[in-house]
C-alpha cells in the first residue's frame, strides 16, 4: 500500500478507538492512514461480537472520521455491517480480508472450531467482491503435513483465483512455546495421532518449523502461484 501513499500507524498505552482519532480527521486525510481490524490473535468477529456489537461500533468512528480500513476475519458475521463497509469505501478505502486455510469442512471444524465454514467465508467473500470492495484472502496457518499438500494449496489458491481475489496472503505456521503448542499439539494427539512425532520433531524448540519444512511448503506454494497466475505476497 504504500505505493499508494498509504502507511501504518501504531499507539502505545491503552487508547480508545475514539482517543486515537479525536480532533485528528484532517491529519488522517493528509497521511492516509489505515486501520487495522483483527490479526493473527484475535478475530473482530468472534461469537460474542453478535451480542455487543463492539467491532460495528469502532466501524462507526472510522466512518465518521473517513479512515481507511483492513479488516481480516473468519466470520461471515461481517456480512452485518456491510452496510458500513460500503460507506467507507465510498468515502475513503476498504479492503477486506478472509482468512481460509483449507476447504475441507471437516478439517476446518477440527482446528478452526468457532469459525464460520469456509464454504459460508467464501460466499461472504463474494458478497463483498459484488459491492465494489477489495478482497483478498489470508491463506495462514498452513499446517504442516495436514494442510500443505498438493491439493489443499491447489484448491485454495485456484478458489481465490476464480472468485477473483485480489491478493492471497500465503505463510506457514508458528507454535510459540506454552499454551499455546501445548493446546496444538493435544489436537494433534488425539485427532492425528501418527503425525505428532513429526511435529515434536519439525518444531522441537523452535517457534517456526525447521527449514527443510518451510522450504518444500515455499516451494509448493511458489508453483502454485505461477500455475494460476496469482497475485502473492
Amino acid at each position: 500500500m504504500k505505493k499508494y501513499g498509504f502507511t501504518n500507524i501504531r499507539t502505545s498505552g491503552r487508547q480508545t478507538t475514539l482517543d486515537s482519532f479525536s480532533g485528528k480527521k484532517e491529519s488522517f486525510a493528509k497521511n492516509k492512514d489505515i486501520f487495522g481490524l483483527g490479526g493473527g490473535v484475535c478475530d473482530s468477529y468472534q461469537p460474542v461480537e453478535k451480542e455487543y456489537q463492539l467491532t460495528r461500533k469502532v466501524l462507526e468512528i472510522l466512518r465518521d472520521y473517513e479512515i481507511p480500513i483492513h479488516v481480516i476475519t473468519k466470520s461471515d458475521l461481517i456480512l452485518r455491517d456491510l452496510d458500513l463497509y460500503k460507506k467507507i469505501n465510498e468515502t475513503s478505502w476498504c479492503n477486506v480480508s478472509f482468512t481460509i486455510t483449507t476447504l475441507d469442512e471437516k478439517l476446518a471444524n477440527i482446528f478452526e472450531p468457532r469459525a464460520s465454514s469456509p464454504k459460508a467465508r467464501i460466499s461472504a467473500l463474494k458478497t463483498f467482491k459484488d459491492n465494489n470492495i477489495q478482497t483478498g484472502i489470508t491463506f495462514m496457518p498452513i499446517i504442516p503435513f495436514i494442510l500443505d499438500n498438493d491439493d489443499n494449496i491447489e484448491n485454495v489458491i485456484k478458489n481465490a483465483k476464480e472468485i477473483g481475489c485480489k491478493y492471497i496472503l500465503a505463510a506457514g505456521m508458528t507454535l510459540k512455546p506454552g499454551r499455546q503448542k501445548d493446546h496444538f499439539l493435544s489436537v494433534i494427539k488425539s485427532k492425528f495421532p501418527e503425525l505428532l512425532s513429526k511435529f515434536e520433531d519439525a518444531y522441537s524448540n523452535l517457534i517456526s518449523p525447521n527449514r527443510k519444512t518451510g522450504e518444500d511448503l515455499y516451494k509448493k506454494v511458489q508453483e502454485e502461484y505461477q500455475e494460476h497466475q496469482c497475485s502473492c505476497r
